[in-house]
């Protein structure tokens, strides 16, 4: 969990606190971690100036500082809106309200990355995406000019996305999740994936148990 706040310093070295959970990934994620930090606000002109003192000393700087750049923004974005969830999380099921102050500050850095212009006209699929959540996305998505492709298999018919069949950013794929290949059929060209899909309601998913989980 590498923060400022896990970071100690001993004999003019540092030391890393909470690495139970540490694993093997991009490594723009620790620097996306210590930088977009939501509870230590930077200049937005400090943070640029760290991200390229990362890329010129690190062995990563054989890399064009614009793909490593893309890198930190997708994965600061990713980082954030996960930490968005996390905290209402604390606040409502553990009563731990102080954290709802960092929420601004995270939506200001998750806005931040978001200019990035790799982020305008994206391919995204929607699993579930004719439940209400997935409907109500998918006008958003195409409304901003994203391309949406849909994966359900309609149990509860297609009214919801009647609109959106009218837009030709707009596909339907009405198939099993389940189905491996109708997975890699989905996936095709997709820049990203928001997974809504599952048996909704008490009385359905007492039927399919398994189904459900």
């Amino acid at each position: 969990d590498f923060h400022v706040s896990n970071i100690m310093v001993k004999k003019k070295k540092l030391g890393l606190l909470d690495s139970q959970d540490a694993i093997i990934g991009n490594p723009l994620y620790d620097v996306a971690s210590l930088i977009d930090d939501v509870r230590i606000k930077l200049p937005n002109n400090l943070q640029n100036n760290l991200i390229y003192f990362y890329h010129k000393n690190s062995k990563l700087k054989k890399r064009d500082i614009k793909n490593l750049k893309n890198d930190f923004d997708i994965l600061s974005v990713q980082r954030n809106l996960k930490i968005l969830g996390i905290f209402v999380r604390l606040s409502i099921r553990d009563g731990k309200n102080n954290y709802l102050k960092f929420l601004p500050y995270t939506w200001t850095l998750i806005e931040r990355r978001l200019r990035n212009p790799i982020f305008k006209n994206l391919n995204i699929l929607i699993t579930g995406g004719a439940g209400y959540l997935g409907s109500t996305l998918s006008q958003k998505l195409l409304d901003k000019g994203h391309k949406v492709r849909v994966l359900d298999d309609l149990w509860y018919g297609k009214e919801s996305i009647q609109d959106c069949l009218k837009n030709d950013n707009f596909e339907l794929i009405q198939e099993d999740l389940r189905n491996l290949t109708t997975i890699v059929k989905s996936l095709k060209e997709i820049d990203g994936v928001i997974h809504l899909a599952s048996v909704v309601g008490m009385p359905a998913s007492s039927i399919e148990p398994r189904t459900s989980e």
